[in-house]
């Protein structure tokens, strides 16, 4: 059955049906190095740049899902994993029992709803008795989304670029915001706005959860099939960053590392541990492991401790 899609540099129709994988790979590659390109130019925050970053993941969800078809496989979670669910459940919980008011989750790149839909299959009492609150945005909407939000009209999810949609939210508003592997894909000359932003929204002590992927390991998205190890990133991941560029840009808003994550790679183990120290050294240990020259060890080193994952608090004194 002919997969038809209209290329984004001269819209020319390709059938993605008889395209082999690395095929598929490859227009992927040039056509998201393309609208990356074009979208870099345009002013920040424009509505053209949201139009064409929208087109431009509609059309990188269609590529992906035709070689998951391909290789036998479906797009899941698109960036949420079972090991950073168990960390998002662990702070939720933390918050619930804490907190004598309704806690707020807000989700940063829903995907298809597949951490909203376990969130909900570990806390539905507590979202159905208002205890729970959940929030999110996605730039593109996914019919599985769709789907989640028609069943369920307690879910506040709206579609549509991040910042409009979070600077319209009141001070100190959301107990837990979460990001998986959403914020790589922040443009440059955006994101110190929007960090300001989400600094903003959160309450004091509130938590920042972030998986993004490092850019010593990169690059994790399509254009790691075709660029050196340690290359920066082409496509959609304008943004890959250091457990030390992050730390600094969140530092600046007044939100600060309170977990230390390690995790197992290619299982479920995880470990979230309150340890200043800990925290301390895996930023000093970054820049030396970054000069590790096997990309198999250094890629190891950097997932064992956890050098994509932050879980912050917003301090008390943060003043709006």
């Amino acid at each position: 059955m002919a997969n038809l899609i209209n290329k984004l540099s001269n819209d020319e129709q390709v059938d993605l049906s008889v395209l082999s994988i690395d095929e598929l790979r490859k227009l992927h590659f040039e056509e998201e190095c393309i609208f990356c390109e074009k979208i870099l130019k345009l002013p920040p925050f424009s509505f053209e740049r949201k139009e064409l970053l929208t087109k431009g993941y509609d059309f990188a969800i269609t590529v992906k899902e035709e070689i998951g078809r391909k290789q036998g496989e479906s797009l899941t979670s698109h960036g949420a994993s079972k090991k950073s669910i168990k960390v998002l459940k662990k702070l939720l919980i933390d918050k619930l029992l804490k907190s004598k008011e309704p806690v707020v989750l807000y989700e940063a790149g829903v995907g298809n709803g597949y951490a909203i839909s376990e969130v909900l299959s570990c806390f539905n009492s507590d979202v159905e008795s208002n205890k729970l609150k959940i929030k999110g945005c996605d730039i593109y909407m996914q019919p599985k989304m769709q789907s989640l939000i028609s069943s369920n009209s307690k879910l506040e999810i709206s579609e549509g670029d991040i910042y409009n949609l979070i600077k319209i939210l009141p001070d100190n508003c959301i107990d837990v915001f979460y990001a998986d592997n959403v914020i790589e894909h922040f443009i440059p000359d955006e994101a110190e706005i929007i960090f300001s932003e989400i600094a903003r929204i959160l309450k004091p002590e509130g938590y920042l959860y972030m998986w993004i992927p490092n850019r010593y390991v990169g690059p994790r998205d399509v254009s790691g099939y075709f660029l050196p190890f340690g290359s920066k990133a082409l496509g959609t991941h304008f943004m890959e960053m250091s457990f030390n560029d992050i730390t600094t840009a969140m530092n600046k808003n007044s939100i600060f590392h309170s977990h230390c994550v390690f995790f197992m790679p290619k299982t479920n183990l995880i470990f979230s541990i309150k340890n200043e120290a800990l925290i301390k050294l895996k930023l000093s240990l970054e820049s030396i492991f970054a000069k590790i020259p096997t990309r198999f060890l250094r890629r190891l080193n950097f997932a064992l401790f956890g050098f994509s994952v932050s879980v912050m608090k917003k301090k008390e004194t943060y003043e709006v």
